[in-house]
């Protein structure tokens, strides 16, 4: 794998293993509290990266671009996305093939997202210097990127759920260990 690759799947791993960490320090209502009707709980924003993180190797893996390079409009769109990410902003998700349905275990979402992880892993080692800037990754807001890119934005995405879970922990009513 490219070393910028790897770097940037490393990045990912250490951010997934931190916000799972989180979340199996928490008990089970802990897990599927919400803070007020129609939020989602900590165990909804799981399922949610994981469907992400699942459709977007998908994506990398069947979509075909409309043309290989990354245009100039899509890497500030995305760089406004991530910017975004950084922030505790809070934001509709912009397609409903990641929303949580609220309905899937711990066990069986860790188990997923180890598997996208995989496949990740795997799509990205096919990745060489000479298609390193092409569009592979599509972000429903960002567009196509180089998967360099999808790969941060996958890593600031956790980290921008990792600031919601924190404000589902500090919420009154949350429940007590």
């Amino acid at each position: 794998m490219l070393p910028a690759l790897q770097r940037r799947l490393d990045r990912l791993d250490t951010t997934r293993t931190a916000f799972l960490a989180t979340l199996g320090s928490a008990t089970r209502s802990q897990r599927e509290f919400r803070p007020s009707p129609g939020a989602w709980s900590m165990l909804e924003v799981t399922e949610h990266l994981v469907l992400a993180e699942e459709k977007s190797v998908l994506g990398m893996a069947t979509l075909v671009p409309p043309t290989p390079s990354v245009s100039p409009i899509a890497h500030v769109r995305m760089t406004m996305v991530r910017l975004v990410m950084k922030t505790s902003l809070r934001v509709k998700v912009p397609t409903s093939r990641v929303l949580p349905t609220g309905t899937v275990p711990l066990g069986e979402l860790e188990a997923r997202w180890l598997q996208a992880r995989q496949d990740l892993e795997s799509l990205l080692a096919t990745v060489t210097d000479a298609d390193a800037g092409v569009a592979r990754f599509r972000h429903p807001i960002g567009g196509w990127v180089s998967a360099s890119e999808g790969v941060a934005f996958l890593a600031g995405h956790i980290d921008h759920h990792a600031r919601q879970v924190g404000r589902i922990r500090r919420s009154p009513g949350y429940p007590a260990p």
